[in-house]
């Protein structure tokens, strides 16, 4: 998963604008309740946020975050719904701060191959 949060923001004048990494911040505090709350335990299924990338200087709020991550699940139905939720999660915080967003899912296919060694 890919998430970009864009908008425009000054340091020194903060109320000018909006801080895309106070909303990314708000953004993984929320999704990690998604699981917890919305998927059955029977069902095993993760979302982790595992890089943040935003700004290049200390003193300017940066135009946009990138936040990248992972979620897993052996059920297309269970990643249909953590998708939907995520997309909502994402949707209010952008909407209440003012921000656009663009969501990428890549797709990722792990073919695990077993052998059996035959001894002669």
């Amino acid at each position: 998963m890919k998430l970009k949060l864009t908008v425009q923001g000054l340091a020194a004048a903060p109320q000018n604008g909006n801080d895309p990494i106070v909303t990314a911040s708000q953004i993984v505090t929320s999704i990690q309740s998604i699981v917890s709350r919305y998927v059955s335990p029977a069902d095993m299924a993760i979302i982790s946020v595992t890089r943040i990338s935003g700004g290049n200087t200390w003193n300017v709020i940066p135009e946009s975050v990138v936040m990248e991550g992972t979620m897993r699940t052996f059920k297309k139905s269970v990643q249909e719904r953590i998708k939907k939720l995520f997309a909502q999660v994402v949707k209010n915080y952008t909407e209440a701060f003012e921000q656009k967003y663009e969501i990428l899912w890549e797709t990722h296919i792990h073919l695990w191959i077993m052998m059996k060694c035959l001894q002669s």
